[in-house]
């Protein structure tokens, strides 16, 4: 019955990936679905369908996939780009809801970014002298300035030193 389960995913697998290649991403995620579904435990569905989730734009239901591979597999080369892509985008949903003042939100965002990949934020750094809201921030955001915010844009520090000394 194992074999029959596992075949049956890698079928579903197989015309997954062919739905991928003939342009029809929703397709390929019903497969994808049905594929877990025949055997939960297919880290190469969980990838597959991660990747095409997050070229969808559905960053959540990518990171979902991407922490029951961190939960259940060694890391991979490409998993670990995954999950790096995937805090790429949190970052940036955090920048976007930090220049709004969604200070709550982006602090959220941040927070998801870094439970993909711990590393993303080396960049940003410092101290906050305010109180209030920037307070409960400090840990995830460091010190709001325009080459924090930029590092967290992916922007060349360089540009930063220009916009700090005016």
């Amino acid at each position: 019955m194992q074999n029959t389960q596992r075949e049956s995913a890698q079928a579903l697998l197989d015309d997954a990936k062919a739905s991928i290649a003939k342009g029809d991403p929703i397709d390929a995620v019903v497969k994808l679905t049905q594929c877990l579904m025949a055997d939960d435990g297919f880290a190469d569905a969980y990838l597959t369908r991660g990747e095409l989730l997050l070229a969808m734009g559905d960053a959540d239901g990518a990171a979902a996939d991407a922490l029951w591979l961190t939960e259940h597999i060694e890391p991979t080369d490409m998993l670990t780009a995954l999950k790096t892509r995937i805090a790429a985008v949190y970052k940036e949903r955090g920048r976007m809801k930090y220049s709004v003042g969604d200070t709550v939100g982006a602090e959220q965002e941040v927070r998801r970014a870094l439970q993909m990949d711990p590393g993303c934020m080396e960049a940003v750094s410092g101290e906050y002298t305010a109180e209030g809201v920037e307070q409960k921030v400090k840990p995830v955001f460091g010190m709001a300035n325009a080459r924090n915010m930029a590092a967290m844009a992916g922007k060349d520090c360089r540009d930063c030193k220009k916009t700090e000394k005016k």
